[in-house]
C-alpha cells in the first residue's frame, strides 16, 4: 500500500547536544514542541532553496535577454559609416578683407 504525502513517519536521527539544546530553546521560544520546530526548520530550508534556484533561473533569463538586446543594437565596425575628418576653414577679419579689397 503507497504512503499517504501527509502520513508522518518517525525518523530517528541523532544530533550533536549543542544542536538539540538550540533547537529546544527556539522551539520553546516559538510555542512549539521540538518536532514542529525541527520539521519547521526543515521546510524553511527546502523552501529556500526552491526560493535561490527562482532567483537564479530568473537572473540567468534576464541577463541573457539583456546581452541578446545589447548585442543586437551593436553595429559591426564593417558596416559602421565613418565622417570625413573636420576641416576647419579659414575664417578672414572683415577688416582683413576691407583691407585687402582697397589694394
Amino acid at each position: 500500500m503507497a504512503r499517504k504525502a501527509t502520513e508522518l513517519r518517525p525518523v530517528m536521527t541523532r544530533i550533536p547536544e549543542r544542536l538539540r539544546r538550540r533547537l529546544e530553546k527556539e522551539a520553546a521560544r516559538n510555542d512549539r514542541s521540538m518536532n514542529s520546530e525541527i520539521v519547521r526548520r526543515l521546510e524553511q530550508s527546502f523552501e529556500r532553496e526552491d526560493q535561490e534556484a527562482v532567483i537564479k533561473t530568473t537572473a540567468v533569463a534576464t541577463a541573457t535577454e539583456v546581452f541578446s538586446l545589447w548585442r543586437h543594437t551593436l553595429v559591426p565596425i564593417s558596416q559602421r559609416h565613418t565622417s570625413p575628418p573636420h576641416t576647419e576653414t579659414k575664417k578672414t577679419s572683415k577688416t582683413a578683407r576691407v583691407g585687402s579689397e582697397k589694394r
